[in-house]
């Protein structure tokens, strides 16, 4: 699968908001190489599995105004992609780095499970 480019996806939604009170935010910039290897590698996982439905997931590019408006509990965001945990727009949780499938389900556990 190829990669795809940061403009043709910026702040996209990529699974459609559920019921849920949390939100999974992908922090990106352009020409991220792990964010691309992220899409390709981790994403196609994600939407087929059962967290997907009431976790959305979005795409964030860190130099937009809309992630200046994210209310960051650990600091601004200086590693890409960076995956956050988020409520009404608030950092709960953080997970810095690329991680492949495997560990991107064991950090969203991890996440859900220590989150207020």
């Amino acid at each position: 699968m190829p990669a795809v480019p940061l403009n043709a996806a910026r702040n996209e939604q990529i699974v459609e908001p559920g019921a849920g009170r949390f939100e999974l935010v992908l922090v990106q910039i352009e020409n991220c190489v792990y964010c691309d290897v992220f899409r390709r590698d981790v994403m196609p996982q994600y939407v087929l599995s059962g967290k997907a439905k009431d976790l959305p997931l979005r795409f964030l590019d860190l130099n937009t105004p809309e992630a200046r408006q994210l209310q960051l509990s650990e600091g601004p965001v200086t590693i890409v992609p960076t995956l956050l945990l988020v409520r009404a727009n608030r950092e709960v949780a953080r997970a810095p780095g690329y991680m492949g499938p495997e560990g991107f389900f064991h950090a969203v556990d991890w996440m859900l499970s220590n989150a207020r």
